[in-house]
């Protein structure tokens, strides 16, 4: 219960409280704005509420993302969106996040999902929804072709000579 001692004293607390809430606010949409992977949080209907640029950029998406919208209508990896639908359901190991890649375009993306986590009626913690992290992995998956095109070559040239020995 809350007591007003002061007529202005409750009001002065709750706009610093205002604030404080929005300066905070502000510092992690600066931050998830900044970051250089994609970030895309998801509520427990599967709908995308929070994204940044670099989402919009990784998934080639030319128009914003209004929120919400359904995961499905930016992501077309039928793996990944049935692991977040997993991820929603409970069914994988808390605390150990999912990666896999998928293809966008001509690009390589590693997703790594986890859950996120809420508070239910009870303060007790509930998965409330999905936390992906996107990044490219194109030129790691092109060096590694490489070095497997090398490998093979070096195999190769180095079985001719024996065999005609």
């Amino acid at each position: 219960m809350v007591k007003v001692i002061e007529g202005g004293k409750l009001e002065c607390e709750t706009i610093r409280a205002l604030l404080d809430f929005n300066v905070e606010n502000k510092r992690f949409q600066t931050i998830i704005e900044g970051m250089g992977n994609g970030l895309m949080v998801t509520n427990e209907d599967l709908e995308v509420i929070l994204h940044n640029p670099a989402l919009m950029q990784l998934l080639e998406l030319r128009e914003e993302i209004k929120t919400p919208t359904a995961v499905t209508e930016i992501i077309r990896d039928e793996a990944l969106i049935r692991t977040l639908k997993k991820i929603l359901q409970g069914k994988v190991d808390e605390g150990v996040p999912v990666t896999q890649e998928i293809r966008i375009g001509e690009r390589t993306l590693r997703a790594v999902s986890t859950p996120s986590l809420g508070l239910d009626r009870n303060v007790f913690f509930r998965i409330s929804g999905t936390l992906t992290i996107f990044e490219d992995v194109t030129i790691f998956k092109e060096f590694d072709r490489m070095k497997s095109d090398f490998v093979n070559l070096v195999a190769h040239g180095l079985r001719s000579p024996l065999v005609s020995i």
